[in-house]
């Protein structure tokens, strides 16, 4: 359908033009998730599965991979979809301080957030002490905020400390997890914990080595 493909070159435009997810989303009038789904889920793989079969039969195959919008829901909003993403363009304001960087960060950030089905749950991490010669052992929760607009970190350290923080995921063998080490702490590099699962255990356990 090429108001399908209409939306993808939409949304690829003003993402490519500086416009994050969540102002586009916001023009849109649904949720930045919905929305990341849509983009970085359904479109593409409906667009494959149109090789191989028809219009009706890739959808049905493409929208069964994301569980936060149906397909009627989809083809009922999207003449309103592409009209509103239509009158948005990007603000070319010459005294606007880019940062690359942040920009993409924030990004991922939000696209995490369709990613996080398959890792949410409690975990076991292991790290060694700085300051003996021991392996500690500290349980982890992966969630999603209440607002749904990030991954949320909870970690249970060796003192018996509650610790809070984020994560973002870009593929499914990296997460990268920063918790702050004290409440309103500055955030500085020995606080990102860069891990990576290795053996699991049971499908809701997994053990990870990091470093702080």
């Amino acid at each position: 359908m090429d108001d399908f493909r209409e939306l993808y070159r939409r949304i690829e435009y003003l993402r490519n033009n500086g416009i994050k997810m969540k102002e586009i989303a916001d023009c849109a009038g649904m949720a930045p998730s919905i929305l990341s789904s849509l983009y970085t889920t359904v479109l593409p793989t409906y667009f494959e599965e149109l090789k191989n079969c028809s219009h009706e039969e890739a959808l049905d195959h493409a929208i069964v991979l994301v569980n936060n919008i149906s397909k009627r829901r989809l083809l009922s909003i999207l003449p309103e979809l592409l009209e509103r993403l239509g009158k948005m363009e990007p603000n070319m304001q010459s005294d606007r301080k880019a940062n690359p960087f942040l920009d993409h960060l924030q990004e991922e950030i939000l696209l995490s957030t369709t990613r996080v089905d398959n890792i949410c749950g409690l975990y076991t991490s292991y790290s060694l002490s700085s300051s003996s010669d021991c392996l500690k052992m500290e349980p982890f929760i992966i969630s999603l905020s209440e607002n749904k607009e990030y991954i949320r970190i909870g970690r249970l350290n060796a003192y018996g400390e509650a610790q809070w923080g984020m994560g973002v995921t870009g593929d499914p063998q990296n997460f990268l997890l920063h918790v702050q080490r004290k409440p309103l702490a500055s955030i500085h590099a020995g606080n990102n914990l860069s891990a990576n699962p290795i053996l699991p255990e049971s499908p809701a356990t997994a053990r990870f080595i990091y470093r702080t």
